[in-house]
C-alpha cells in the first residue's frame, strides 16, 4: 500500500499526495520516488540518497543565508 499525504523527506515543507508519483517538491527539488528506494535489500542503502539530498539541501540553505 502506498503512503498518502506525507511531508517531503528533505525539507518537510511540501505535502506529497501519493508515494512514488515522481512529483518534484517545489521547495527543495526532491523527486518523490520512495517506492524505488524500497527496492534496496539494505535499508541503509535506501536511506543514503535521502540523507545525501537532505544534507545538500541544508548546505545550500546555509550558504544562501550567509
Amino acid at each position: 500500500m502506498l503512503k498518502q499525504n506525507f511531508k517531503c523527506p528533505i525539507c518537510a515543507k511540501h505535502i506529497f499526495r501519493i508515494e512514488n508519483d515522481l512529483e518534484v517538491c517545489p521547495v527543495c527539488g526532491y523527486e518523490n520516488r520512495t517506492a524505488q528506494n524500497a527496492s534496496y535489500d539494505n535499508h541503509a542503502q535506501a536511506e543514503f540518497p535521502v540523507r545525501s539530498f537532505r544534507a545538500e539541501y541544508f548546505n545550500r540553505r546555509k550558504e544562501d543565508d550567509e
